[in-house]
């Protein structure tokens, strides 16, 4: 039986991780009550109230209740490693009545892990952090929970972070991946997120890989009720992203469409794979479930310089993130626009985040409603 992780333990473990990549001053990505405190401290102080760790021998099942904890302050340090390479240009069809569905859920399990990559991979690294601090009200005039995200350079030659970030707060991360995969929604998204084409999470003209924002482990304003665990955005009043429903058995799935004041060809398919043993920083966590993020940009018309139509396409994302019951998000994979079609695309780049240390925050866990 493996002995529980210690505070001293988790310090050493902590700075394992962080202490090869140096330390430097953090670039905010959102709102930080820390203001400038490095990220070593951060990770440090984190790890010395790192709360106990779940029975080796067991622990609760993961329940919707247990499975991501939102006492205020609460946070969690984790770190990225991202690849991005060379891949051929998206396949267009001459029709958008030729053009392929989306792989389906078996499909997409089967590539985590296996899916090959392009040519040239470029190698980075960086820090992110996420803390509920407080609430916040969306551009829509929606008030939740204040989760806050940031990311940070772990030192000379790890991440290279954009020098513009402070923008990022105004064009979420979704929204920049949205106007890559649907460039005919260009104009409607920049008529909300003016930087949101400048923002974009294209490869570096440079050649050099850059630390962006997850697709599917963010922040902003967070809800969580009996029914799910979500997060509102500035387009409307609904519920913009789900990460959760109250169901958490293997094979579970649901559905919601994303951006409809945007298009109605875009959705998120969301699927519960299997429970696992989470080896972890923090020590083996049993009772895990691990979760499978489908998103389906929608078929995009193409268009040459002159606004000419030149063909059809669709570009789809997937992850995966791995919860465990009174920890929360420990782990996430995500891969992203990958075209449909034979042979499969490789998309352009991947996102591995791995959590470092976590501490409990100061209140209890707001009670759902």
């Amino acid at each position: 039986m493996p002995a529980p992780v210690r505070p001293r333990l988790a310090i050493a473990l902590l700075l394992a991780a962080l202490l090869p990549y140096g330390c430097s001053k953090e670039t905010p990505v959102a709102p930080s009550r820390d203001g400038g405190a490095s990220a070593l401290s951060d990770g440090t102080r984190l790890a010395q109230d790192l709360a106990a760790p779940v029975d080796p021998r067991g622990g609760p099942r993961a329940s919707l209740r247990n499975i991501w904890p939102n006492d205020d302050g609460r946070e969690w340090m984790y770190r990225i490693d991202r690849r991005d390479w060379s891949a051929p240009p998206i396949r267009t069809y001459p029709t958008a009545a030729e053009v392929p569905s989306i792989p389906s859920f078996d499909d997409v399990a089967a590539l985590l892990g296996n899916h090959p990559i392009g040519t040239d991979p470029v190698a980075t690294s960086g820090g992110y952090r996420l803390k509920f601090n407080g609430t916040k009200t969306t551009l829509s005039g929606v008030t939740g929970q204040n989760l806050e995200a940031s990311v940070f350079d772990l030192g000379a030659g790890s991440a290279r972070l954009r020098t513009d970030a402070a923008k990022v707060t105004e064009t979420p991360g979704f929204i920049r991946a949205l106007v890559r995969a649907r460039p005919d929604l260009r104009e409607k998204i920049l008529t909300r997120w003016p930087d949101a084409t400048r923002l974009q999470s294209a490869p570096s003209s440079s050649g050099a890989a850059e630390v962006y924002m997850p697709l599917f482990l963010f922040g902003y304003v967070f809800e969580k009720t009996r029914e799910y665990i979500g997060s509102y955005g500035d387009l409307n009043l609904d519920l913009s992203w789900k990460y959760l429903e109250a169901n958490l058995q293997p094979g579970s799935e649901f559905s919601m469409q994303l951006v409809p004041d945007l298009a109605d060809n875009v959705f998120l398919h969301v699927r519960v794979l299997r429970e696992v043993t989470a080896e972890t920083a923090l020590g083996r966590l049993p009772r895990a479930i691990q979760v499978l993020y489908l998103v389906d940009y929608g078929v995009n018309e193409e268009t040459d310089g002159y606004g000419n139509p030149t063909g059809f396409s669709r570009a789809f994302g997937y992850g995966a993130i791995t919860y465990a019951p009174r920890v929360g998000p420990v782990a996430s994979y995500e891969r992203t626009f990958v075209g449909v079609g034979e042979p499969l695309h490789p998309g352009y780049g991947d996102q591995t985040i791995s959590i470092v240390a976590t501490a409990a925050g100061r209140t209890q866990s707001p009670p759902a409603p």
